[in-house]
């Protein structure tokens, strides 16, 4: 991209900073004034960049004074050739923030309805495809990566009753299919790919009653998410006529009796002003059969952006009500259904809760005064004493499970789960062997004293385990994933540490094959996450396989933002602090160069959500 210097007096603007204006058809020209703003890389460091040097341009008079030159559009974009891709319209769109003026030319791609735009797409990827399929070898990787894709997955099951619930997709379908199994063997209950030929009905969540006999669910259409809750009988197969609208993400609580369940739902478009209908989320109850619109509501946040959850105890005796005050806050209270008395166990404080109630007692991992979590036990009779039954240690609990008189706890140590079971006081550890470094997911008990778990690191394709509880029986597999052409000892994992610019150090997982030669030379990807205190483990990835087949290197950074570490780790990746994780995620790169993986230029990122904001960060930055 060349640059276009624009001159205008200083007077049309005020004393500001110049900028630097690009224009794809005019040579550069270089100012150096004094006060300037350079939309330019930074300035490298280490190995990863090559310095560029500064180009700005005198301070440009208002959008409507500039040159017709930059105003101008293409009247039609080329066709694709061999010597590049087709050129991209540069509109000079200036924004002043309190004083900062901000550059942004290609805001005109946004408007995707645009013709323009959809010319603009059609030639790039029209470009794009007669760029990769001129790759030598593209038709097998194509075919391997076929047959990697439909491999399928499928959930760890919930127990409910005398039935088991779970999730299998054969990779070839769009949407993972609901499963049931009981004496009568295994069968569909929802399958959301026979709900629209074009695919875009979609079913967002469910939650089963107690004995297994009821399954409330959302159904969503063309990607809203909205979501309307139906109910499916699954003794007979039919659906019961009672239809709430505007359960998106829903939290759903079954009575004991099926009788009725407390839901969340948001207001109905029109009942609030326009674009409050994702907010003020509240908790209702539903009789079955009786008209939605009638149900009364129970429980609201007193903010509109709060976030209520419900869960009820076996007993059907208490309501338990969390409410999230953002991400690093919560609010606990339980009702009474006996005596309808609410009574507030959390409130106002900055920590985060979730918890659970078993036998009149009510349990809650916390990060109060404990960054990597606790647990808590708290009488429902006497709720003012709360007693710490698992303290804080050097690995953070990712959540527990209760089921026979036994505490399940779920461990990551060092971004790697492990799995430990107590007596409900917090005694007599013990730990449930995993089989690698990895991830368990999934956890849920059931009724008779059976722990299920799904359990997938790089290179271990996802199985689920059973373990008896009652006669402390060791881990048999449940059901696994078949992965044709793979051998899991074939590959290596290993877990490294390096040092963040401000000096954090920071885990790293790397994965290869085992007969690849670290020459300082390997293709190598480096993934990256680091937001909202989602945790990046080992895990399985089809598509990542193809890659690690072919004589490539993974590398996974454990960045700050992330709750690999609990609310401090993840706390120091967030708002001020974003630059931490591009620091790290930097130093990552870097950490691979000089420790002989690979090189700059066999070095490639990538990330997805809030790992597309990281890569941005990272090409602007570091590129």
């Amino acid at each position: 991209m060349l640059v276009s210097a624009l001159t205008a007096p200083q007077a049309a603007w005020g004393r500001r900073p110049d900028i630097a204006l690009l224009e794809p058809q005019e040579k550069a020209t270089v100012a150096e004034p004094r006060d300037q703003v350079s939309f330019l890389a930074p300035r490298s460091r280490g190995a990863l960049t090559t310095p560029a040097p500064a180009v700005t341009t005198p301070l440009p008079a208002p959008v409507s004074h500039l040159p017709s030159v930059l105003l101008a559009e293409f009247p039609a974009f080329p066709a694709a050739t061999a010597d590049g891709p087709p050129p991209t319209r540069f509109s000079p769109k200036i924004d002043d923030y309190h004083g900062t003026l901000v550059l942004d030319p290609y805001r005109w791609l946004e408007d995707s309805n645009s013709k323009e735009v959809q010319a603009w797409t059609e030639a790039q990827n029209a470009y794009t495809k007669s760029v990769l399929e001129a790759v030598p070898g593209r038709e097998k990787i194509q075919s391997r990566l076929t047959e990697l894709l439909t491999i399928g997955g499928m959930s760890a099951p919930t127990v409910k009753g005398e039935r088991m619930f779970y999730s299998k997709r054969d990779g070839k379908q769009n949407q993972p299919v609901l499963y049931v199994k009981d004496a009568k063997g295994e069968r569909v209950a929802l399958d959301p790919n026979q709900w629209s030929k074009d695919g875009t009905e979609a079913l967002d969540w469910e939650f089963t009653s107690k004995d297994g006999r009821y399954m409330a669910y959302g159904r969503s259409s063309g990607g809203d998410e909205r979501s309307t809750l139906r109910i499916l009988d699954i003794e007979t197969g039919q659906e019961l006529p009672d239809r709430i609208e505007n359960t998106r993400a829903c939290s759903l609580a079954w009575l004991p009796d099926n009788s009725g369940f407390y839901y969340t739902r948001y207001p109905a478009p029109g009942t609030v002003p326009p674009g409050e209908e994702n907010y003020n989320r509240a908790v209702y109850f539903h009789q079955i059969g009786t008209d939605s619109a009638n149900d009364p509501k129970i429980h609201q946040g007193t903010e509109r952006e709060h976030w209520p959850n419900v869960q009820l105890s076996p007993d059907g005796n208490h309501l338990l009500l969390t409410t999230s005050r953002g991400w690093t806050a919560t609010d606990v209270a339980v009702l009474n259904r006996r005596t309808g008395q609410m009574t507030t166990i959390v409130s106002g404080e900055n920590a985060t809760y979730e918890g659970a109630i078993a036998d009149g007692q009510l349990y809650l991992k916390t990060d109060n005064g404990a960054p990597r979590c606790k647990l808590l036990k708290i009488d429902l009779e006497n709720p003012t004493e709360q007693a710490e039954i698992l303290p804080q240690t050097e690995g953070t609990l990712e959540s527990f499970d209760i089921a026979d008189g036994q505490l399940i706890a779920s461990y990551l140590e060092n971004a790697s789960s492990k799995l430990y079971r107590y007596d409900l006081n917090g005694r007599s550890q013990q730990e449930l062997p995993l089989p690698t470094l990895g991830t368990v997911a999934g956890l849920s008990t059931s009724e008779d004293g059976k722990l299920y778990y799904q359990f997938s690191s790089f290179n271990f394709p996802p199985t689920v385990y059973e373990v008896d509880l009652k006669n402390n029986a060791a881990s048999t597999i449940w059901g696994k994933v078949d992965v044709p052409g793979f051998n899991p000892e074939d590959y290596q994992v290993s877990q490294q540490w390096y040092e963040s610019k401000d000096g954090t150090r920071v885990p790293m997982f790397l994965v290869h094959k085992k007969d690849v030669e670290l020459n300082g030379d390997n293709p190598t990807i480096l993934y990256g996450y680091g937001g909202f205190n989602v945790n990046m483990t080992p895990s399985f990835s089809k598509s990542n396989l193809l890659w690690l087949e072919n004589g490539g290197v993974y590398a996974l950074a454990n960045l700050r933002g992330g709750g690999e570490f609990g609310s401090s780790w993840h706390e120091g990746g967030m708002l001020e602090n974003k630059q931490n994780v591009f620091d790290a995620f930097a130093a990552a790169g870097e950490w691979l160069c000089d420790n002989g993986y690979t090189n700059p230029d066999r070095l490639g990122c990538y990330g997805g959500s809030n790992g597309g904001l990281l890569i941005g960060a990272a090409v602007t930055q570091r590129p």
